[in-house]
């Protein structure tokens, strides 16, 4: 990383950022697809799919303004960018991709906008839905809310219903007064339409990424990537990911706080040896320039 000029360490650094954060986004959206028996655990990864497709669609529409809004901020990322679509046509394929997506549909971008503005990171609509989801009103008179016997520990679920159904109301008045009239298949449908725009988006916006990351690399960095195969990786249906669970024991947490004390020791007295080592070279080069020269 060295030998990078600074532009292009910047560049590389934002973009893998960029990319970390979709693939894991991706990756524990599809984990939390997996299929529970237990109902509460059910519930609690239909939650967890619901924060996810939130998080994925604000960080979908930031990443989007670093490529195609006009700001003065990221200006050193554009003109790379634009330098590797000229010069790779599957490059600026996936931008055109992108961008077409983008542009030709704009209730997609007001989609993702108003996730991104009121629920993934501000809240400002009220979460409280103007009419309560058929799913309530009818089925369910009653949504679960979840506790165990660790302090804090609750689920939801009542919130996670109100939250969907924000998610998919439209801010037109007139539409919105025709969804009233929705049983629960239709409103179930739309959740799920809605879920599959956010997927599809970040999808494409994923392709666009991982080329110009590893266009950066190729372009800038030569050969110098290294493959390591990750061994006995398991599918991504075979993973759980749990909601409810044993807190650690306070004999258990005493013992964390030990170990990272003993950490924060080790760490500042390699840290200190390591000023010594520096010290003690730059005096011996101190004292090796100050020897009378021999004629």
């Amino acid at each position: 990383m060295e030998s990078f000029r600074p532009d292009i360490k910047e560049a590389i650094i934002q973009v893998g950022w960029l990319l970390n954060e979709a693939n894991w986004l991706r990756k524990l959206f599809m984990i939390s697809l997996s299929e529970i028996n237990e109902n509460a655990e059910c519930e609690a990864n239909v939650t967890l799919r619901s924060i996810l497709l939130a998080i994925l669609a604000g960080k979908i529409y930031e990443g989007i303004q670093l490529f195609f809004e006009n700001n003065k901020k990221h200006t050193n990322l554009k003109k790379l960018v634009e330098k590797l679509c000229r010069d790779c046509q599957e490059t600026a394929d996936r931008r055109k991709k992108l961008e077409k997506l983008l542009t030709e549909n704009k209730k997609i971008i007001s989609n993702i906008r108003h996730i991104r503005n009121n629920f993934a990171f501000h809240y400002q609509a009220s979460l409280i839905p103007a009419q309560w989801p058929p799913i309530v009103k009818k089925e369910t008179p009653c949504l679960p809310i979840y506790l165990t016997d660790h302090d804090g520990d609750y689920l939801s679920f009542l919130s996670t219903i109100a939250f969907f159904q924000k998610l998919i109301e439209p801010i037109d008045q007139k539409e919105r007064q025709e969804m009233e009239k929705w049983d629960k298949t239709k409103w179930e449908e739309a959740i799920e339409k809605m879920g599959k725009l956010i997927l599809h988006v970040s999808s494409v916006y994923y392709e666009f990424l991982v080329h110009i990351f590893s266009n950066l690399l190729k372009t800038y960095g030569g050969d110098k990537e290294e493959e390591l195969p990750i061994s006995q990786a398991p599918k991504y249906n075979e993973q759980v990911i749990k909601f409810f669970m044993h807190p650690p024991s306070k004999e258990e947490l005493e013992n964390y706080k030990k170990q990272l004390k003993n950490r924060s020791l080790r760490f500042k007295v390699k840290k200190f040896l390591e000023y010594l080592k520096k010290i003690s070279i730059w005096l011996k080069g101190l004292c090796r320039g100050s020897q009378p020269k021999r004629d």
